[in-house]
């Protein structure tokens, strides 16, 4: 009996960024910060510091543009796609404030018409199929390997060596 393998495809919602206006750029009307200060960090460190007040006040420190994106879609950072590379590396530290009082859903639209007007941020949203590998047993009575054990959940898993 030969050993089949399986090979299943997922759609995933990926954004694809680009510089400049464009459609589909999200809700330019929506509420956005009275006052905002972004500054370069000059040398990146590991150190991010952040800092979000209840009414809505954003306080920054050695944070990318991925960072802002991932926060402010609720997204992972894989599913940015077409990024200039410096939104991964070039730090900035940004200082934010309403005009009036937001909840956490509110300062994420803030967040996004921040990164469209300061940083000329254009995205547009799609849907892309991508492969994902299933791992099947390979022997014929089914034994698993010597690095793996069968989880409680019946899915295999990589065992650590001790």
């Amino acid at each position: 009996m030969p050993i089949k393998t399986a090979v299943a495809f997922v759609a995933l919602t990926g954004i694809a960024v680009a510089q400049g206006n464009s459609p589909g750029n999200g809700n330019a009307s929506g509420p956005k910060f009275d006052v905002a200060s972004i500054k370069p960090v000059a040398d990146r460190s590991d150190v991010t510091r952040t800092r979000w007040s209840p009414g809505g006040r954003v306080d920054l420190h050695n944070v990318t543009v991925e960072e802002l994106m991932v926060n402010a879609w609720h997204i992972f950072p894989d599913q940015i796609v077409g990024a200039p590379t410096w939104i991964r590396t070039a730090a900035y530290d940004i200082s934010a404030k309403p005009d009036t009082a937001a909840n956490a859903s509110e300062v994420n639209l803030m967040m996004q018409a921040l990164l469209r007007d300061r940083f000329g941020l254009a995205i547009h949203h799609e849907t892309r199929t991508l492969p994902i590998y299933a791992v099947v047993t390979a022997r014929k009575d089914g034994t698993l390997g010597p690095s793996l054990v069968k989880s409680k959940e019946g899915r295999l898993c990589g065992a650590h060596p001790g």
